[in-house]
């Protein structure tokens, strides 16, 4: 965008971005204001104002909705479905100099299609990415369902800190304090260094907010002890959306947008980790087993998408 830091109100040319944004309070309007009233822009299918939730979705978003994006790409040719998509992901790349394929999570939490559309317009979600000059970390879309029973010896480690631990079904517990994370298996070999970090949704909300850096030495430090670390939220990934209207700091609401912004920095930054939403605690139980007892297949998986399509529970 040309002369980006000039205010359209006033011509005054301020340092960056963030003075410019600063220097709206003269003006006495919002950047949403701001942006919408002088950089104009519309929904491809229903000719609307696109919305603004902040000005990176402005000014990238072509829908208001994923909805409106599913219903154009199914109203256009298949080859214009393509190329459009391609652009997306190429656009994405370049903007955030992404390495790996965008995984589920990253998918949903963006105005783009999910892995279930994109497999069914290029075949393979994985081999077009490939194509397109990603890194894929996964390989696989599906469990083969041929789960590891747990020996007699086998327990769950479950850090002390936990305040609501979850129970299982058929395999014992203890408590003890972990460096890292807040279910692992008694057998590192068995459940392929395996860590469970579980999330409530405030909890998800605050570690992907105020608590972020920490939550990435944290991070960092089963990396370093070759750790595989699943962060397990045990509500829908919807419910992210719903909880944003309830939280607010000094007046300011810390938006979905900023979360998810910081969960994608992480996957991107952190090969070794992922992503789950489940839908309640029963469910993160049954995932945890499930993960746990698969022969090390979730490394090779999109956790998001195996549950999403009904594979992993």
């Amino acid at each position: 965008m040309d002369n980006e830091n000039i205010c359209r109100e006033c011509g005054k040319k301020a340092r960056d971005l963030a003075t410019l944004h600063r220097h709206l309070k003269a003006h006495k309007m919002s950047q949403g204001n701001y942006y919408v009233k002088h950089f104009p822009r519309y929904d491809k299918l229903d000719g609307s104002p696109i919305e603004f939730k902040n000005r990176e979705f402005y000014f990238t978003a072509d829908f208001n909705s994923r909805a409106n994006l599913r219903d154009w790409l199914n109203r256009v040719s298949i080859n214009e479905a393509k190329d459009y998509v391609r652009g997306m992901l190429l656009a994405r790349k370049a903007k955030k100099n992404l390495i790996y394929t965008p995984s589920q999570v990253e998918l949903r939490s963006l105005p783009m299609p999910g892995m279930a559309y994109m497999n069914g317009l290029f075949g393979s979600y994985y081999d077009e990415c490939k194509t397109l000059g990603f890194t894929n970390k996964y390989w696989n879309y599906k469990f083969d369902g041929l789960w590891v029973p747990f020996s007699q010896a086998h327990e769950i480690r479950v850090d002390t800190r936990e305040q609501m631990p979850l129970s299982f079904a058929g395999i014992k517990t203890t408590h003890e304090g972990l460096d890292f994370g807040d279910y692992r298996l008694n057998d590192d070999k068995f459940s392929h260094h395996c860590v469970i970090e579980r999330k409530a949704i405030g909890d998800f909300y605050s570690t992907m907010s105020g608590q972020y850096f920490r939550f990435c030495k944290e991070i960092e430090r089963a990396q370093a002890a070759g750790y595989y670390v699943v962060v397990l939220v045990e509500s829908p990934f919807d419910s992210v959306y719903d909880f944003s209207r309830t939280l607010k700091r000094v007046d300011v609401i810390i938006s979905p947008e900023y979360v998810f912004h910081n969960m994608r920095n992480i996957i991107q930054a952190y090969p070794m980790v992922q992503f789950l939403f489940v839908e309640d605690r029963q469910e993160a139980s049954d995932a945890i087993l499930r993960i746990f007892q698969s022969s090390g297949q979730f490394k090779a998986l999109d956790l998001q998408y195996a549950y999403d399509i009904g594979n992993l529970l």
